[in-house]
């Protein structure tokens, strides 16, 4: 996924994540990728708590690559600010919340949107537009790369992958990172590694 983005096709791929890692992990090194062929960067997140948490992950993987946040919580001004970084190509790597999708950015390479099954990602006026549809048709009308980091697929994304427009990466995880399932009955020998309630509170 990675070599073809750097090579500059308009990859299109849904990404199912792996519970042990953060989705800013995956993004690094596409990030990269896209900076080091002098291409933008959009990353659509849920939330603005969402937005300055990844932001700063990003930041630290990327030191000296500024990362323009663009959330409605910011006052006219910042915002119109932030605006002109992305107009003007000062700032490459954009990452936002449901509105960050309209954002201008010089020579836009990629498009991120994480958990696109969030309510937040869906305007909630006329015409009610879901970020993950404007993404879509943003990467298709700029022929660039799309990728979709969520812990599943939505039914709408697993209708792209089934129409083809999007193809399906699942990962590849060890034991250790599959998370441990324990059946209620077990919770009830006292004393055991896995033990979490008295066994008194089992008896009728």
């Amino acid at each position: 996924l990675i070599s073809r983005i750097s090579a500059g096709q308009p990859v299109r791929a849904v990404v199912q994540e792996s519970a042990t890692r953060k989705a800013s992990e995956y993004l690094v090194p596409l990030v990269q990728a896209q900076l080091a062929a002098a291409k933008g960067v959009l990353v659509v997140v849920p939330t603005p708590v969402r937005v300055a948490d990844l932001a700063r992950e990003l930041s630290e993987a990327l030191p000296g690559e500024p990362i323009n946040t663009l959330v409605s919580d910011d006052d006219p001004a910042t915002r119109y600010s932030k605006f002109l970084g992305a107009l003007t190509g000062r700032a490459r790597v954009i990452v936002g919340t449901r509105s960050a999708g309209w954002a201008p950015i010089q020579n836009l390479g990629l498009v991120v949107l994480i958990d696109d099954h969030h309510t937040a990602l869906a305007e909630p006026r006329s015409p009610y537009i879901h970020a993950r549809e404007l993404l879509v048709e943003r990467a298709t009308f700029e022929n660039t790369a799309f990728v979709s980091l969520n812990a599943g697929p939505s039914v709408e994304l697993a209708e792209l992958v089934s129409s083809g427009w999007a193809a399906m990466v699942e990962p590849t995880q060890s034991r250790a990172e599959v998370p441990q399932v324990l059946a209620s009955n077990q919770f009830r020998f006292e004393g055991a590694p896995w033990s979490r309630m008295p066994e008194s509170v089992f008896a009728v």
